[in-house]
Parts: C-alpha cells; structure tokens; sequence
C-alpha cells in the first residue's frame, strides 16, 4: 500500500528521547515504488536560532514558525500551508494543504498577504524504493519493531504541537473500538 497524502505517527516506543522522530507526525508527500518524501509537522526546529535565519533570509522570521522537516536538504526552505494562498512556485498538494518554495512567500507573510496557517519547514525526509514499507511493517534492523503508524490525513493534525499526543489519542480510541466491536 502507498501513503501519499496520510500521516505517519511514530510509534511510542521506537526512538529515543533525543532523536528528532520521537513522538514526530509525518506528511508524506509522496510514496511510489521508487521511495517516498514527507515532512515532519510538529519540531519546532532549535538551531540556528531566529535571528541567524532572519539575517541569513534577510527577512524577519516568526521563530514559532519554524520546523524541522526532516534530516535530508536542511538548507532547504519550504513553506507547508493552508490553500488560501497560492504564488509562483506553489503547489497545491491536497484541498487542504499547499506547499511553496522561494523568498516571496515570507515577504507576503510579512506584509500580512500570505497564507492564513503556515509553517517554516527545513529540509524532508526521503526514503528509498520500498524503504518505508519495512520501517512501518518490520522496523529498523536496530529495533525489530515497526517506527510508524500510518493514519489518514487529518487536517487537524497540521499546525498543531500538539499533533502527536492528539493523533495517538484519536488512533488508541479507534484501536479500542474495533476490539471491542469483534465481541
């Protein structure tokens, strides 16, 4: 099964406290038979600070803005919001969701003419051919249990800190309720 368009929530007990994936909510973007690109919605991002980005950018930042998207192109910008907004370089990825990449949309942002949500992200995440399939069925060959645990897209998981917490919340009820439908 490909993932385009759902969520991946990492499973509770699959990484580390320090590592970036702990408790992360996944965008995938894209998943085929030649590998998969997606975004994680929920790390605010901790280095380099605001200003270091607004200098670099050349345009103040809303440092809660800003996230980590993944660990691949981490000098790469785009912004992840809602469809209210669209200029050169935006695609639309779903009725709910766009993606833009270049400088103009943070000057409208500024201006106030950008989009109603949005969210900084650096970098993504890829992966190989069939890569992702292993990580949700099997795991890493480190832990032997699966990392993630796809969901459909659900827009109230986008622009949320709280994504992870409300996600699980929302899948053990679901969980719970096919249990308890079988008796």
């Amino acid at each position: 099964m490909y993932y385009t368009n759902h969520l991946l929530l990492a499973n509770p007990t699959a990484f580390s406290p320090q590592s970036i994936y702990n408790q992360s909510v996944i965008y995938i973007f894209y998943h085929g038979k030649d590998g998969a690109i997606g975004y994680v919605l929920n790390k605010h991002m901790q280095s380099p600070t605001k200003d270091e980005i607004s200098k670099e950018l050349k345009i103040d930042v809303d440092v809660n803005k800003i996230y980590v998207g993944g660990d691949s192109d981490m000098r790469k910008g785009y912004v992840l919001h809602t469809t209210d907004y669209g200029t050169n370089g935006t695609s639309q990825i779903n009725k709910d969701l766009s993606l833009t990449q270049g400088i103009n949309i943070l000057h409208d942002i500024q201006r106030g003419t950008g989009p109603a949500q949005y969210q900084i992200q650096f970098g993504k995440l890829q992966w190989e051919a069939s890569r992702l399939d292993l990580e949700i069925t099997t795991g890493s060959p480190v832990t032997n249990k699966p990392l993630w645990i796809p969901v459909k897209f659900n827009t109230k998981f986008l622009f949320n800190d709280r994504a992870w917490d409300d996600a699980m919340v929302e899948y053990a009820t679901e969980q719970s309720q096919k249990l308890l439908s079988k008796y």
